[in-house]
């Protein structure tokens, strides 16, 4: 789990080679800001605005559901490079579950040990208390998950598949005849 106890600077500056981290304040605004500039980040792939989507819902059910959309809070966005493209958002915890887990998976506690982790969102019955939001981003990625507490904040996120590169055909070929 990726802890959100401490700032929104501590959480950046912790980010592991091949991530990029983002925080931004936890109001309305800002969601849309986050938005934009992950369709930047994705400009050219063709994933541009089902990335922006994704950010959106996860971002907005922060700021809605948990500490995040307090004063002083803050959501972040994560983004894990590999053979898929990991878009997670983080916030501050105190929704009381774990937004997206069905009524019978929920915590019953705050303790740090009592970590939920929840695979396949879109296989949810009962999804952002009564809400599509999370089902559409699990219909755009490959995967998606969650884990978290409400004392450590959660971490949800999805793994969406980029087109493979196109190579173009070189101008001339040469034909070697023995």
């Amino acid at each position: 789990m990726r802890s959100t106890n401490g700032t929104d600077k501590e959480w950046r500056a912790s980010a592991p080679p091949g991530v990029l981290r983002y925080t931004f304040p936890g109001v309305p605004g800002q969601v849309c800001q986050a938005r934009k500039l992950v369709q930047e980040l994705f400009l050219g792939t063709g994933r541009e605005d089902d990335a922006g989507l994704v950010v959106d819902e996860l971002a907005n059910n922060s700021i809605l559901y948990t500490r995040s959309g307090k004063p002083g809070g803050w959501f972040g966005v994560e983004l894990t490079f590999g053979a898929m493209v990991r878009i997670g958002v983080v916030d501050l915890g105190g929704a009381g579950w774990l937004i997206g887990a069905p009524a019978a998976s929920r915590p019953k506690s705050d303790q740090p040990d009592d970590l939920e982790t929840l695979e396949g969102l879109g296989e949810l019955d009962a999804v952002a208390l009564g809400g599509r939001g999370l089902a559409i981003v699990a219909g755009l990625a490959v995967t998606t998950g969650a884990c978290g507490s409400d004392a450590l904040g959660h971490f949800v996120w999805a793994d969406l598949a980029l087109p493979a590169p196109v190579r173009e055909a070189p101008e001339k070929t040469l034909l070697l005849v023995s």
